[in-house]
């Protein structure tokens, strides 16, 4: 039995791998990409800092990201002003420009050609912020929307030593599915005063248990929040307003939708983002509640 288990899911998974890209749109009526800022000072970010550095032999999260491209040639992408960025071959970056951009020492074995690096040269502490692509869909086969991390780029923070006033560096995309599994091995504290409470770095991202400003939504435009907002203010009601968008479509699911009355799903900032599906349901409904 768990040998035909075994078939079936692979012959499943052999389907879903062929699926044409037309028909995952068509399972995706509705996508919309956001930008985060996380900053790991946050209380609520604190578990993906620490430990900042190997303890016990486990890996922090920048040391584990790193050493992907490093040890085993993960794909990077190139960091892209305005959200430009291309997850694609154009967008590739190699690793050794990247080292070599933000002065961090390494050789190159001889006889191997791997790239050796001294732990105590990788700038984990300097890497207090990360930039997330986050996905918001609405899957059309189970009708839930759902959000999904696509890519994460770390933010060195590094002084001039003159002013005192840290810059910001970001190094690199990565794609989060390509980092998952290095993820899944380090541990991080979802509670910062309880120590005991510990789970996978992935299982953090996928659970959304971060916390950030939105700074730039993807559009066809690709500005971002601040391009027309000039003053503080003006920027916090602009990410109010996304979040609140973002909201507003998933609180009206398929059964959100239905299990409403009949007066109230009527109302026209009901019917606003609906799908075709839904429409279809509500005819037929309708026709039924009129007989």
């Amino acid at each position: 039995m768990r040998r035909l288990k075994g078939i079936l899911l692979m012959a499943i998974m052999a389907v879903l791998t062929t699926i044409p890209a037309t028909e995952v749109a068509a399972q995706r009526p509705w996508t919309r990409e956001v930008y985060r800022e996380i900053d790991l000072r946050d209380h609520a970010n604190m578990g993906l800092y620490s430990p900042a550095r190997k303890q016990q032999g486990k890996e922090g999260l920048f040391e584990a990201i790193i050493n992907l491209p490093i040890k085993e040639g993960t794909t990077i992408y190139a960091y892209a002003i305005g959200g430009n960025e291309l997850l694609s071959e154009e967008g590739k970056v190699r690793i050794t420009d990247v080292l070599d951009a933000y002065a961090i020492p390494y050789q190159t074995d001889s006889v191997s050609g791997q790239l050796l690096i001294k732990e105590t040269d990788i700038p984990k502490e300097e890497v207090i912020r990360y930039y997330i692509r986050e996905r918001h869909y609405y899957d059309a086969v189970t009708s839930e929307f759902k959000k999904e991390v696509v890519a994460l780029c770390p933010v060195l923070e590094r002084g001039d030593g003159l002013s005192g006033a840290a810059t910001r560096y970001p190094m690199f995309w990565i794609r989060y599915q390509d980092a998952r599994k290095a993820l899944s091995d380090i541990k991080v504290v979802t509670d910062y005063h309880n120590t005991a409470a510990v789970i996978s770095a992935a299982d953090y991202f996928d659970l959304s248990l971060y916390k950030g400003d939105i700074y730039m939504e993807r559009n066809a435009m690709g500005n971002a929040l601040a391009y027309d907002t000039p003053t503080d203010s003006a920027m916090v009601a602009e990410r109010q307003r996304v979040e609140r968008e973002l909201k507003t479509v998933k609180d009206v699911t398929y059964d959100t939708f239905h299990g409403q009355p009949m007066e109230t799903r009527q109302q026209t900032h009901y019917r606003r983002f609906l799908f075709l599906r839904f429409k279809d349901k509500d005819t037929s409904m309708r026709e039924t509640d009129n007989k």
